[in-house]
């Protein structure tokens, strides 16, 4: 079956939904934008879209967190981790032969996104989506003010969850880019309810601004004693003011490193491992933690971008 990427951290089949388990979605991602909220979106009498925009705020030129909002209520229920797909109707929707074959029919452009926001918000979803050129959806997007159109399926699915991981395990969390988006739902829908021993986040992307949510994640790691957060960047000015860690995220899950930046020891038989993003950080990783004991569906759980 044919996969098509509209954007770094999004599978998607030809028919446009995200194969079962790829939970789509995960990228890379700060000029300053601020927040706008509508109640009432931008209807017109031919709309055929479902949902509108609440709140756009631009992280960079290219990175963008967007909240939506159905028509019809509240969002289904989900778990942290979880997906919803986006779209908009086909550009061209009206003239192509299929749609020509079926009048009437609305022939959309759909995308995979993780959902960032907490499943208690169920009055809205929150999504972490990044800008690709030349792409089919998002660009578009793009264009949105607050209180633009879109359609949002109804249907929450992915099975990147913490189902399978007990409540006394440690966690470790492991993202590039859009790939944090799940493990902030998860942050924000478990912190302080003891759901895991210890957790550490691992963020690695290329740019300090491309870090999406680095402050909140920052004071949940102060507010929280068995939590820490550990951004890292490749290719930031090493004239710029960033005082972190530098380096491909990967170098960081190796056993060494791991004790040397967080003073625990990352044992298979006390954690569990939780991947998301671009499928070489997850290879790479998933082959420096299989001597160590770690394997897929144990105690190593991933999502991959594409």
């Amino acid at each position: 079956m044919s996969s098509v990427a509209d954007f770094r951290g999004v599978m998607m089949r030809s028919d446009g939904i995200p194969p079962r388990g790829s939970g789509g979605l995960c990228g890379t991602f700060r000029c300053v934008g601020f927040v706008a909220k509508v109640c009432v979106g931008m209807m017109g009498a031919d709309d055929t879209n479902n949902a509108s925009i609440i709140e756009r705020r631009l992280l960079t030129d290219d990175l963008m967190i967007l909240r939506v909002k159905r028509d019809d209520g509240p969002v289904a229920p989900f778990k942290p981790g979880q997906w919803c797909s986006l779209g908009l109707p086909r550009a061209d929707d009206g003239t192509s032969p299929l749609a020509a074959r079926r009048p009437g029919r609305v022939r959309r452009v759909r995308r995979a996104y993780s959902i960032a926001s907490s499943p208690a918000e169920r009055d809205s979803v929150e999504l972490c989506i990044v800008r690709v050129p030349g792409g089919s959806l998002t660009p578009r997007l793009w264009q949105l003010p607050e209180g633009g159109r879109v359609w949002m399926d109804d249907r929450i699915l992915g099975e990147f969850t913490l189902d399978p991981v007990p409540a006394d395990a440690n966690v470790l969390m492991v993202a590039t880019g859009t790939g944090i988006a799940p493990f902030v739902s998860m942050v924000r829908a478990f912190r302080g309810e003891r759901r895991w021993r210890r957790l550490v986040v691992m963020h690695g992307v290329r740019l300090a601004a491309d870090l999406a949510y680095r402050e909140e994640l920052e004071q949940a790691a102060h507010d929280d004693p068995t939590m820490l957060y550990l951004p890292t960047v490749t290719r930031e000015p090493a004239d710029s003011d960033w005082d972190g860690l530098r380096g491909r995220v990967t170098a960081l899950v190796s056993a060494e490193s791991f004790t040397a930046q967080t003073g625990l020891t990352l044992d298979a038989a006390t954690w569990h491992v939780m991947l998301c993003g671009n499928p070489v950080m997850i290879d790479d990783v998933t082959a420096l933690l299989a001597p160590m004991g770690f394997e897929e569906t144990r105690n190593l759980h991933f999502e991959r971008y594409w």
